[in-house]
């Protein structure tokens, strides 16, 4: 009984063809200024992420990027995305609805920014709940 209280507090996201998150970004670490900012609710940034599996690329709606999908460990599945300006990482939990942003300098491995936030919706089958 105590497991499965445990796992319908943490459900585990499982990837299907496709997955659609709808996530807000709601602080961030600026390692330029050394400062961790917490967003208000007014300055947080809803984002909706679509990832194809078959094309291994996740793409971000609000900027209309696209993360190229780099693999996965136990807990988390990574993205990147590279301009001419930075490199981005995104990093989507398994075991948790959130996720993380790295933005690099360019030719580089310091990262100027981290932002954080957390998904609130998955649609329909596109997001496989295991529960």
């Amino acid at each position: 009984m105590k497991l499965l209280y445990f796992l319908t507090l943490f459900p585990t996201l499982v990837f299907g063809q496709n997955i659609k998150l709808i996530c807000e970004e709601n602080s961030l670490i600026d390692y330029v200024d050394d400062k961790f900012i917490k967003f208000d609710v007014s300055n947080q940034i809803e984002l909706q992420y679509i990832f194809n599996k078959e094309l291994s690329f996740l793409n971000e709606a609000h900027h209309n990027l696209n993360y190229k999908y780099m693999g996965e460990d136990k807990v988390s599945y990574h993205f990147r995305i590279e301009t001419d300006f930075s490199f981005n990482t995104l990093i989507l939990y398994k075991n948790i609805y959130r996720y993380e942003r790295n933005i690099f300098y360019p030719r580089s491995t310091s990262v100027k920014k981290t932002f954080f936030g957390s998904c609130y919706k998955l649609d329909n089958l596109l997001a496989i709940n295991t529960l």
